[in-house]
């Protein structure tokens, strides 16, 4: 049976983001990050989800996880932490906003409109 596989980072969140998967009908398991890459390679993972958590990309010592994950072609969420991870591992610069804090109103920019970001405005706010 094919799962989703919640990595996670250190999130008080990730075993609520399992069970929200497992009610939407998909088998979810939890891993550490050391062990994602071992268990996507049994082969029976479908996509990946990466948790939040309290570090900081850019500390020494903070969770990572392998780059090579993005070449296995998994669909791949990040939330908060993950967010901010995938970016991080990708090339992007992580950085504070100076409008809001952790929650609340945030601009979002689309500069390149492909894939799920198609037909969405160039800008619109989010929560």
């Amino acid at each position: 049976m094919k799962k989703i596989l919640v990595v996670d980072f250190g999130s008080q969140f990730a075993q609520l983001v399992a069970t929200r998967i497992r009610s939407l009908g998909a088998y979810s398991d939890i891993c550490a990050p050391e062990d994602a890459m071992s268990k996507i390679l049994e082969g029976d993972v479908a996509g990946v989800v990466f948790s939040g958590g309290p570090a900081s990309v850019y500390e020494e010592g903070s969770p990572t996880i392998s780059r090579d994950i993005f070449e296995l072609g998994l669909p791949i969420l990040g939330i908060c932490y993950g967010h901010q991870l995938i970016t991080h591992l990708l090339g992007g610069e992580v950085v504070s906003s100076v409008h809001a804090g952790e929650f609340g109103k945030a601009a979002f920019r689309v500069t390149n409109p492909k894939g799920i970001f198609e037909g969405l405005p160039s800008e619109s706010v989010m929560w």
